[in-house]
């Protein structure tokens, strides 16, 4: 199966931080335009699944480049 790495950096929690988290080997990242979340699924860890709210975000911006895939949230 193809993989791919991806970051992820955004605000996060109620210090309004702004954090970055590096995800190697993802197999799949899916949109849930409905709930407001972005679901990432990681291959390489038995296909753990992890996700990020974006319900009060203006922007996301996602850049597709070669085998890595970067999204900002702000």
């Amino acid at each position: 199966m193809k993989v791919a790495n991806l970051t992820i950096t955004g605000v996060l929690g109620p210090g309004v931080e702004v954090t970055t988290k590096l995800f190697p080997g993802i197999s799949n990242l899916n949109f849930n335009f409905k709930e407001n979340t972005i679901e990432v699924v990681e291959a390489e860890k038995a296909n753990r699944h992890t996700f990020f709210d974006y319900e009060e975000t203006a922007t996301i911006t996602m850049t597709i480049s070669g085998n890595t895939t970067t999204i900002t949230i702000a």
